[in-house]
């Protein structure tokens, strides 16, 4: 799926530059519940009711399985989670970071440098 294998490229290179500045950071793996990086304990990581809980994000029933409902995207969501401890300008910042650096590569494959 390129939603996963995207949300796994954007998560590894912003928890990088996180772990590089000295702060924990890890990406959870939508599949299993598990953190990525991090060693896995005897409970996963629910993110439907993370975003409940956290976001108050809304859900409906589907058979046996919780949606979330995105206040603006509705259904059309694909929720995955990533968790640090670093400060809101170093998550910012690495952020920025990696959305120029994936700009240039997009730019790069399609031949615009």
């Amino acid at each position: 799926d390129n939603l996963l294998k995207s949300f796994y490229a954007w998560s590894q290179a912003v928890c990088s530059k996180l772990i590089e500045a000295g702060y924990w950071a890890d990406y959870i793996d939508p599949c299993s519940g598990y953190p990525v990086l991090g060693t896995q304990g005897s409970s996963t990581y629910n993110e439907v009711e993370g975003m409940q809980l956290l976001l108050r994000y809304k859900f409906q029933q589907v058979g046996m399985c919780k949606v979330i409902l995105h206040p603006r995207w509705g259904q059309r969501i694909y929720p995955a989670s990533m968790f640090t401890v670093a400060p809101l300008e170093q998550i910012q910042k690495a952020i920025k970071w990696v959305e120029s650096s994936f700009q240039q590569k997009t730019e790069e494959k399609s031949g615009e440098i």
